[in-house]
């Protein structure tokens, strides 16, 4: 670890020495490389964009919400474990939220907070695809759990990494191996052509898989983002959603505190104009507002364009590398969507603890594919999967003030990287449309709102809002994430950023698994005691 005096940065043009490592961005991933880092004894600095670090959202309409999360369904269980989350605030208002859901028809299906246990529901018990449903069930849950680790997030050896999915299929068996080699390129509709080919079953699976992803239940390789979601765990179940106290905020807070307890040197409103290459390797930081911080190690935990092409420069980059930008673009996006809402007359003004619950929209199978083709032509669609809570439904009394606050994500929507007024009226109107399937009459009550779009989560993150959209499929993340993790040349630059991630949610697993190699190369190379 190196011992050089800290100079002074307070005027424009200084250099600032002895430190160990620098992390960029103080997201979830970001937060959680800075903590391991210094739990290793690495001198580090965490900048972040925004003027406060972490979560600190008191607005009543937006609680509990944090960069455009309102769940927990894929922490991973290593940082919570490594870093000591609970014992720094993280706790649950629900450990294994039970899911509503609504369909077309204004029916609905209670299921069980573990998916194991979905098809115990009594409607889909007496269904005739219930035989089907709960094999389907059982299969995809026993698949996830054989590739959780390399789903997780990217490894930064990259024949290591290759060999996860070939370590995990060995241990499988012949059968398991076959199965999973014949849903890895499977639509959602291959898989349940079988059974459940009509009716709510169906269309709560299609509305599952296809929640937050760029792949249509009838397109290719759809079907292994349920197997994605069904591998990250919650409260130390599979599969589980939970709802932490004071909501996903409190994650992002827990993972702050877990590096100031590891005496990270965490600086708000700091941006960085360019990373400073020497001999191929890693110098230091320029700051945008003049001034370098000199560092042998970076943790990028921003967007890949940014982290590569903007701070270090195409130059310094192995050719192969820059394709993985290649020419894609995003599709779909998601929207966060807040409402404050006047209790309906039969209403009591508490919310009794039932109502913390998982409550979801899924539309018919059609209208679902016609929304994918709606969206992808640039249009808001009709029908939208929604996912909603009740946040004060988590509190022994709600807010005081009568009403009743609803937080809710709804897809698929065209990506707009700059949404004018009218799309924004046009993806409320949507939105708000189909939560009247979850609560009847909902428009009609609703006093004040806010919506949240990718490019509000860039301000907020201080990532591209590219990065915010609906990533590529499942295993377009994999090999996209695995590539940006350990080929890009710059010794001494690690990357935990959006496009490192595999699945939505926060799971703080990319940044763990840059600061172990970031450990690693300071030890080699004589930074790190």
């Amino acid at each position: 670890m190196t011992t050089d005096a800290k100079i002074d940065t307070s005027s424009a043009g200084t250099i600032e020495g002895g430190i160990d490592a620098v992390v960029i961005g103080a997201s979830a991933d970001g937060l959680a490389a800075a903590a391991y880092l210094g739990k290793a004894g690495l001198r580090t600095v965490l900048l972040g964009a925004s003027p406060e670090i972490g979560a600190a959202d008191d607005d009543p309409i937006t609680q509990g919400t944090a960069h455009g999360e309102h769940l927990a369904f894929q922490l991973d269980p290593d940082v919570i474990s490594d870093l000591g989350l609970y014992k720094l605030g993280l706790a649950y208002a629900a450990r294994r939220l039970e899911t509503t859901y609504f369909f077309e028809n204004h029916a609905a299906i209670t299921v069980n907070g573990d998916p194991a246990r979905a098809f115990q529901a009594p409607e889909i018990a007496a269904s005739d695809d219930a035989e089907a449903f709960q094999s389907l069930v059982e299969n995809t849950l026993e698949m996830a759990a054989q590739l959780r680790v390399p789903l997780a997030a990217p490894d930064y050896d990259g024949m290591k990494s290759e060999n996860a999915f070939d370590t995990a299929l060995a241990h499988a068996g012949d059968k398991a191996q076959r199965q999973v080699m014949r849903c890895a390129v499977a639509s959602i509709d291959d898989i349940i052509g079988g059974g459940t080919n009509e009716g709510p079953l169906r269309d709560l699976l299609s509305a599952e898989a296809a929640f937050r992803t760029s792949a249509a239940p009838h397109a290719p390789y759809s079907f292994f983002n349920l197997v994605k979601r069904w591998s990250g765990e919650a409260s130390g179940l599979q599969g589980a959603i939970a709802y932490p106290e004071g909501g996903a905020a409190a994650i992002m807070n827990a993972l702050r505190r877990a590096a100031q307890g590891a005496k990270v040197d965490i600086r708000a409103s700091m941006q960085v104009r360019s990373i400073i290459i020497e001999w191929d390797g890693v110098a230091g930081v320029e700051l945008s507002e003049g001034g370098q911080i000199r560092t042998p190690i970076v943790i990028h935990a921003l967007d890949a364009r940014r982290a590569f092409l903007e701070t270090i420069g195409t130059q310094f980059l192995n050719i192969e590398f820059q394709g993985l930008f290649g020419n894609w673009r995003p599709i779909y996006c998601s929207a966060l969507f807040h409402a404050k809402a006047k209790a309906a007359d039969d209403e009591y003004d508490d919310l009794p603890a039932t109502a913390l619950r998982r409550l979801m929209f899924a539309p018919k199978h059609g209208s679902l594919r016609k929304a994918f083709n709606a969206a992808r032509a640039g249009r808001v669609p009709e029908k939208l999967i929604v996912e909603a809570i009740l946040p004060n439904a988590a509190k022994t009394k709600d807010a005081g003030d009568g009403a009743h606050y609803l937080s809710a994500i709804a897809h698929p929507l065209p990506f707009n990287a700059a949404p004018d007024e009218v799309y924004r009226k046009q993806v409320e109107a949507a939105i708000i449309k189909n939560l009247d399937y979850i609560a009847p009459q909902l428009s009609d009550r609703i006093e004040e709102t806010r919506l949240t779009l990718p490019p509000d989560i860039a301000v907020e993150t201080g990532a591209d809002a590219i990065a915010h959209a609906a990533p590529p499929t499942i295993l377009q993340q994999w090999r996209r994430a695995n590539g940006f993790a350990g080929a890009s040349g710059v010794r001494g630059m690690f990357f935990c950023g959006p496009e490192a991630q595999m699945g939505a949610g926060l799971s703080a697993a990319a940044g763990r698994r840059a600061a172990k190699a970031a450990i690693a190369y300071a030890r080699i190379h004589g930074g790190a005691p």
